[in-house]
């Protein structure tokens, strides 16, 4: 018969009293533990999160006659092949 094991992992967390009382009185109204109505909570607002638009752009100074910012892979190339 084979045995199976149900992933889980134990942590503790610092949730504010009034927060805490509030997932209890919830969570005894769904019918769920404490664990599993948090685990519950936590995905959903996870779920609901939006993505960031996108990431910032950065810069990285160039020095001499190097690549320039709008610089092909072949320009780049070029400029490594000849010594640039």
């Amino acid at each position: 018969m084979p045995i199976y094991m149900i992933a889980s992992v134990r942590t503790t967390l610092v949730i504010d009293d009034h927060v805490l009382l509030d997932v209890k009185r919830q969570a005894i109204e769904a019918g769920l533990t404490v664990s599993e109505f948090t685990t519950l909570a936590l995905r959903e607002a996870l779920r609901k999160r939006e993505p960031p638009a996108h990431r910032a752009r950065f810069s990285v100074p160039t020095f001499g006659s190097g690549a320039k910012e709008d610089s092909s892979p072949e320009d780049i190339a070029d400029l490594r092949d000849d010594g640039g």
